[in-house]
């Protein structure tokens, strides 16, 4: 039954269980319908009681002869009062109230419904808002990320260039250094045939000398009478060197000889400096050894040398604390041998994420306060190896072809002013001990993924 239709019909149904209580309580008692009996000690009717008291009403008319007896009509209502009655009309009254009853419920939960979808609705809509502005955010940020990424493009493009810029130059340089040692090789082979020039003539000189001074104090030639007709000591004219200019003036032959030994002297000194200024700090392979002028030595002034740096007394540099207090230092350089620590610190992943685990938490440690830290790894031709890293302070190298990382860190060393201290990283004792030779602070593999955080 409706709860509208129950509503209207409820104070006439109350009437019933009323009657058939006064029934019972009579003397003699009046029979009530059994079905009745469950619902008499209840002061207001349960709704699952409605459907039974109606049942029951409708099929016994000796009840609502009694009911109708007993109540008024304002009592029981108009549409309780048909019921009982069953005027004529009743049935279809009680269906219409039924139906309106039904038609009232539906459109009480079609509002309900609407209420709750309007609800939902606003929901969603604040939902899309909320969405939207995230994909609104969500785009800013993907159009600065890609402005980035199109900055560190240009960035890595441009460094790309200068490194190429750069080993062409030190391709120049190293033709230029091997043309040179070629020439000073050349240079002093002529200085070789100079000097012995230089001291023929000085021995011409000297018998030229004793010559004159034979004829001028008027004495016999002591060897000619010994010597075959013919026969002096000058020597004839197309047997004597072309570069002493009068035969007869052997003082002015003198003053030539000395002039010509001075000028060999310094070209010999000034092809020694040559020498010593354009060696490489690096001698490359299969080249030519260049031995050093011993005549004549000259004092020159010792190079200043690198000196290594202390970051804390009592902190050993091999230490995962010794390394944090090194990267502080000003102006400090660190050079890392790339492979050897990648491979002890993640030796169980291939050569890329290698590289990319130990860039990443290289990057963590350094940070965005530097210092300037330069990685070698080795093999210039490494499908996928020559990616970067977001940090600005560290620079990912490649050693050449033929040339291992070892060879390149340390000319990197050497062609750092000496005054910039510089921290090397590697367990390779070659590395290191060439390192500590060229004044560099020196730490391990293991104390740098220490440092790092990695066990």
């Amino acid at each position: 039954m409706e709860k509208e239709l129950a509503a209207r019909l409820r104070p006439a149904m109350e009437a019933v269980l009323t009657t058939a209580r006064r029934g019972l309580e009579a003397t003699p008692p009046v029979e009530v319908n059994p079905a009745l009996m469950p619902f008499l000690r209840f002061r207001r009717l349960p709704g699952r009681a409605l459907d039974i008291v109606r049942e029951v009403v409708e099929s016994d008319p000796g009840l609502r002869e009694r009911v109708v007896s007993e109540v008024e009509p304002d009592e029981v209502g108009e549409l309780g009062w048909m019921w009982l009655t069953q005027a004529e009309g009743w049935s279809e009254e009680i269906q219409r109230a039924e139906e309106e009853s039904s038609a009232r419920q539906r459109l009480a939960e079609s509002e309900r419904a609407r209420r709750s979808l309007q609800k939902r609705l606003g929901r969603t809509e604040s939902a899309l808002d909320a969405a939207r502005r995230r994909a609104d955010d969500l785009e800013e940020n993907l159009a600065e990320m890609s402005a980035e990424m199109e900055s560190a493009r240009r960035e890595r493009d441009s460094l790309r260039e200068e490194i190429s810029e750069a080993r062409r130059r030190e391709e120049e340089q190293r033709s230029r250094i091997a043309e040179l040692s070629g020439e000073a090789v050349t240079a002093r082979g002529r200085l070789g045939e100079e000097r012995a020039r230089s001291r023929s003539l000085r021995e011409r000189v000297a018998a030229l000398e004793q010559e004159n001074e034979r004829v001028r104090a008027g004495g016999p030639d002591p060897d000619r009478t010994s010597r075959p007709e013919g026969e002096g000591t000058v020597p004839p004219p197309e047997e004597r060197v072309s570069d002493v200019p009068v035969v007869g003036d052997p003082a002015a032959a003198a003053l030539a000889v000395a002039a010509a030994a001075r000028a060999t002297e310094a070209l010999g000194r000034a092809l020694a400096e040559a020498s010593r200024a354009l060696a490489p700090s690096r001698a490359p392979e299969n080249a030519g050894v260049v031995t050093p002028i011993r005549e004549e030595p000259t004092r020159r002034t010792p190079s200043p040398r690198r000196k290594p740096v202390r970051a804390a007394r009592g902190v050993p540099d091999d230490s995962r604390q010794g390394i944090i207090d090194l990267l502080a230092v000003p102006g400090i350089r660190v050079l890392i041998d790339g492979y050897n620590v990648a491979k002890e610190g993640w030796p169980n992943v291939d050569l890329v994420r290698q590289r990319e685990r130990f860039l990443a938490a290289l990057s963590a440690l350094v940070g965005h306060r530097g210092p300037m830290v330069d990685v070698v790894f080795d093999g210039a031709g490494i499908v996928g190896g020559h990616r970067s890293t977001n940090c600005p302070f560290i620079r990912v190298s490649w050693s050449p072809p033929g040339v291992e990382a070892d060879d390149e860190i340390l000319a990197m060393i050497d062609a750092m002013p000496v005054e910039n201290p510089v921290l090397t990283i590697s367990s390779d004792r070659r590395v290191r001990d060439g390192a500590r030779a060229r004044g560099s602070n020196t730490a391990s593999s293991r104390s740098l993924l220490e440092a790092m955080g990695r066990p």
